[in-house]
């Protein structure tokens, strides 16, 4: 018996360092700028992903590489001020607080690290991630309480999806989405210009769409539709679904088939109409998370609000 309930307990640890127990608590540590250069410097996923339009659009120029990004990256980092941390300490206080009376189980890690940067490497974006952190704009403290609590909500949603595969499964499931056994290989006449999400790491989640009157299961891609010639990656997103079967993108004579949004008549239905920032599962479920944990009741989808609601209070992971 003592050797079972050893054995029991070595498995619950092992289960927690590698998913995160769920638990009301989140912790927020804030990273200086040396810290978040480091963090920031890391050879992860994302930076394996980066393509050649990735290279050029974030650096300004034709012709960069991932060697000058990743020193671009680190060089974005700054340091928090005073009213900063108090901005983003009070939005995450209220976070707790809702997640702790509404009784939601969420898989989070020990602690959640955020960090600050130009955010000139991610076109000017709020917030973003990678790894089990957080990184966010500058000037929080003059944002919209709200606004900034909406960001920090979606934003931990990515390091739950990322941390736990299970809660990512079962949240892509509340809109139609499954997760195939492996990754998809992104098509190569598409590899240079892809433009990847540091919030999205694998490119393996798809749903059947009715596209030209028949069910056709279709992954989401984001790519320039024309090569870099200056300006914002957001200026030349294009967003594709694209066909796959028996676990590949379907091409057609060496060329990838991409269908536009409007193709598939049926995408609100899944997705929902509560956001119109579809360009990928996870960015339409970061928006509805955050929208479930500090909105109200009178969204356009508030099927899919409440059924996030109640996996949150139900889930067993």
């Amino acid at each position: 018996m003592k050797k079972l309930i050893w054995f029991m307990a070595l498995i619950a640890m092992i289960s927690n360092y590698a998913y995160g127990s769920c638990k009301n608590e989140l912790e927020l540590v804030f990273c200086n700028k040396k810290e978040a250069e480091k963090l920031l410097g890391h050879d992860d996923i994302m930076v394996h992903q980066w393509s050649q339009f990735d290279c050029d659009a974030r650096l300004g120029k034709t012709g960069g590489n991932k060697r000058e990004l990743v020193k671009f990256v680190t060089e974005q980092a700054l340091d928090w001020t005073d009213a900063e941390k108090k901005a983003v300490s009070d939005a995450w206080q209220k976070l707790n607080r809702i997640v702790t009376a509404e009784g939601y189980n969420l898989p989070v890690p020990e602690e959640v690290k955020v960090m600050k940067t130009t955010m000139m490497e991610e076109g000017g974006a709020g917030g973003y991630t990678r790894e089990d952190f957080i990184v966010l704009q500058s000037g929080l403290d003059k944002s919209d309480p709200k606004d900034v609590e909406l960001l920090l909500a979606h934003e931990l949603f990515h390091v739950l999806t990322r941390r736990c595969p299970a809660f990512r499964k079962d949240m892509y499931a509340l809109i139609g989405f499954k997760i195939a056994d492996k990754e998809f290989e992104f098509p190569a006449d598409l590899a240079d210009k892809r433009i990847t999400n540091p919030d999205v790491n694998r490119f393996d989640s798809y749903a059947t769409f009715n596209i030209q009157g028949k069910p056709t299961d279709c992954t989401m891609a984001i790519f320039s539709s024309k090569p870099y010639n200056g300006g914002s990656f957001f200026e030349y997103l294009t967003i594709g679904l694209l066909p796959v079967k028996d676990g590949k993108v379907v091409s057609e004579n060496g060329k990838t088939k991409v269908y536009k949004l409007s193709d598939a008549t049926d995408f609100f239905d899944k997705v929902g109409r509560n956001t119109d920032y579809v360009i990928n599962p996870e960015e339409v479920l970061a928006e509805n998370f955050s929208m479930a944990i500090f909105g109200g009741n009178d969204f356009k989808s508030m099927k899919l609000i409440e059924s996030i609601r109640e996996y949150l209070r139900n889930n067993s992971l």
